[in-house]
């Protein structure tokens, strides 16, 4: 499957269930409304771990069930040893297939959270624009685990800024002790020498001028402060707990898609559960 193009199990505009599709009356959803799902696959390791998010997967799609855009965003897997033990021994080693699948996506980009944030700019674009300040175009996240998964992507896009100004606060720095230091004494491979500690735990990506371009663009602003103020965010599988069977039954005729743990299909499926619960909730 191409992360480019809706899933063969994701529902298209011609396939989507109508509101009484299980028997429940409901009024239809506003047809200007989105919702953009977000799921990660991560290492276990601390929040603040830059190597923790191995992937974001999403899933863009109109309130009725029907899929724009799916994107894949990866990163290099860490060594056996960077991951969390438990996390490793328990959960990585059934799914090989999953962490091959992440590495070699990974291949195809040097600055994959620079990617997603373009995503999410060119979204807007299309679809927007999007937040408090723009009420006609309705967007929400969703996720089944907000504080982790857009925790820890807040938390990257803290560290992609962060690492992007140490570069350049070490390379002014260099710069500036090579020019006035007496050419007996330093030259240049010496100082990016000494200056090496100052870039420890900086992200990869942020040496890459592509992500520095993004960034200035886009700025270090959390998911949800990136559109007209802010976005707000759901979680659907909380929202579908205080609700019948019957209406879960409802829920349930919208989720087509697996959960692998590869993060696009998880993804999927959060976001079809989401359009359910709007279907639901006449939202």
């Amino acid at each position: 499957m191409s992360d480019e193009q809706p899933s063969k199990k994701a529902r298209t505009g011609e396939d989507s269930p109508n509101a009484g599709a299980s028997g429940l009356v409901m009024p239809p959803p506003r047809p200007y409304s989105y919702y953009l799902a977000l799921d990660i696959e991560h290492t276990g390791g601390p929040l603040t771990d830059p190597k923790r998010v191995l992937m974001i997967g999403l899933c863009f799609g109109r309130v009725d069930g029907t899929v724009l855009l799916q994107r894949a965003f990866c990163w290099p897997v860490p060594k056996p040893a960077e991951f969390d033990r438990k996390t490793w021994e328990e959960f990585w080693l059934k799914y090989p297939n999953v962490i091959a699948r992440i590495d070699e996506e990974a291949k195809k980009t040097q600055t994959p959270l620079a990617d997603f944030l373009e995503c999410l700019m060119d979204l807007e674009k299309k679809y927007g624009p999007f937040g408090k300040d723009a009420p006609s175009t309705i967007m929400r996240y969703v996720s089944d685990n907000p504080g982790g998964d857009i925790g820890s992507i807040n938390t990257a896009i803290y560290q992609l800024a962060r690492g992007i100004a140490t570069i350049r606060d070490v390379k002014a720095v260099s710069e500036r002790l090579v020019k006035d230091a007496p050419s007996d004494v330093y030259n240049e491979m010496l100082v990016n020498k000494a200056l090496e500690p100052l870039l420890e735990g900086v992200p990869a990506e942020a040496s890459q001028p592509r992500a520095q371009e993004i960034l200035a663009k886009q700025g270090a602003r959390v998911l949800n402060e990136m559109f007209a103020r802010y976005v707000p965010t759901d979680d659907p599988t909380e929202r579908e707990r205080a609700m019948t069977n019957e209406e879960k039954a409802h829920v349930a005729t919208y989720i087509q898609a697996p959960h692998s743990h590869w993060a696009v299909d998880d993804a999927t499926q959060i976001f079809q559960r989401a359009c359910g619960v709007a279907s639901v909730l006449g939202e």
